[in-house]
């Protein structure tokens, strides 16, 4: 990519944007903290004498207990993703994106920035979206309905993949 080269995207983030990309983002911890669940709540049951493993005498509780860690992990993924899209929403407004090879600039109505390549941990492309990382849980979204045509997302690409190299999580 040559130096006088520059990609604008206009873009706007809603509040399906967040739940998805936040959804994306909670989901491996998710998955974590359930196992760690499983892991510690199996031996806290044999030890009030359910054995989890006996399923003629225990099916009732074991399930009940499974079904209830689950039920609160669903519950607070479902009101801890909304609340939080819901907050990031209102303080979303439209903005300029705008990729050179020297750094990425966003710029709204009331705020700019300019983010050196170097500043970013890490770029993830998903189905829907392009996750920018500052650090491990700070980060923002592009969704790809704005980037214009399939020329300018194989630019973009190019371009993550020339200035962080393995830190960019691409898609072919």
């Amino acid at each position: 990519m040559s130096e006088s080269k520059v990609i604008e995207v206009n873009f706007e983030t809603n509040i399906g944007d967040w739940r998805r990309v936040l959804l994306w983002y909670r989901w491996k911890r998710l998955t974590v903290e359930f196992v760690l669940v499983l892991v510690i709540g199996v031996p806290v049951l044999y030890l009030l004498g359910i054995n989890v493993f006996d399923f003629e005498k225990n099916a009732i509780p074991a399930a009940s207990f499974f079904a209830v860690v689950l039920a609160l992990f669903i519950l607070s993924l479902y009101f801890g993703i909304w609340r939080q899209a819901d907050r990031l929403k209102k303080l979303a407004e439209p903005a300029k994106a705008v990729f050179s090879d020297k750094s990425l600039k966003t710029m709204t109505e009331s705020s700019s920035s300019e983010k050196n390549w170097e500043r970013f941990s890490n770029i993830f492309e998903t189905k829907e979206d392009f996750i920018f990382f500052l650090l491990e849980n700070v980060f923002f979204t592009i969704p790809k309905r704005f980037v214009q045509n399939e020329y300018q997302l194989t630019q973009l690409k190019q371009l993550f993949r020339e200035k962080l190299g393995n830190k960019a999580r691409l898609k072919n």
